[in-house]
C-alpha cells in the first residue's frame, strides 16, 4: 500500500510456543534502497480480532530505511481467532526521496528555487537549482568545491573558482 509516497510493506510471521501462538507484526517502507530517501513517521498499528478485544500499538522511527518496525508479538493462549483486521494508520512527520521517481521524469523542477536548493550550477546553458550540502554528501568533488579550497571568502560574499569537468 502507499502513504505520502512511499509504498509501505506490511508483514506478519506465526510463531507457536508450547503455551500457544503468538503473531509478530513489521512494517517497513519499500522504497528503492539503492538512491536516498528518509522517512520519519508516526505509525499506529490497529488490532481487530474477530472475539471483540482489540489492541493499539504506538510507534515512532526515524529513519525507516535502516530498519522495519517489529511490533511486539500478540499472544493468544488458545491459538489464532479466524480472522484478524490490521490497521496501519501512518502519518508523515517529514520526508525526502519517495517521489524520486517522478522528480527524475519531470527535470523541471529544477528550473526554480524551492525550501532546499542553495545553489545554482550551470551545465552548459542549463541553470538548475540544488542543494550544495546534499551534493556534497554525495561527491567529494562538491565537498572540495563547495567548503575546501575552492571556496574563496571575499568579505562581500563567496566567489567560486570556474572548474571544467
Amino acid at each position: 500500500f502507499t502513504v505520502g509516497g512511499f509504498g509501505w510493506i506490511a508483514k506478519a510471521e506465526k510463531m507457536r510456543y508450547e503455551f500457544g501462538c503468538k503473531l509478530q507484526f513489521s512494517l517497513r517502507c519499500g522504497v528503492d534502497h539503492k538512491r536516498p530517501w528518509k522517512c520519519e513517521a508516526e505509525v499506529k498499528m490497529n488490532l481487530k480480532r474477530t472475539d471483540g478485544t482489540n489492541s493499539s500499538y504506538n510507534m515512532k522511527r526515524e529513519n525507516f530505511h535502516e530498519r522495519s518496525i517489529i511490533f511486539e508479538p500478540v499472544d493468544w493462549r488458545r491459538g489464532f481467532p479466524d480472522k484478524v483486521t490490521v490497521e496501519f494508520d501512518i502519518h508523515i512527520i517529514s520526508s525526502f526521496g519517495g517521489r524520486f521517481a517522478s522528480f527524475c521524469s519531470k527535470p523541471e523542477i529544477f528550473n526554480y528555487q524551492n525550501q532546499m536548493s542553495n545553489v545554482i550550477l550551470k551545465i552548459g546553458e542549463r541553470k538548475i537549482h540544488v542543494s550544495k550540502e546534499y551534493l556534497s554528501v554525495h561527491s567529494p568533488f562538491f565537498t572540495a568545491m563547495f567548503f575546501d579550497d575552492f571556496v574563496k571568502d571575499g568579505g562581500g560574499g563567496n566567489r567560486t573558482e570556474r572548474r571544467r569537468l
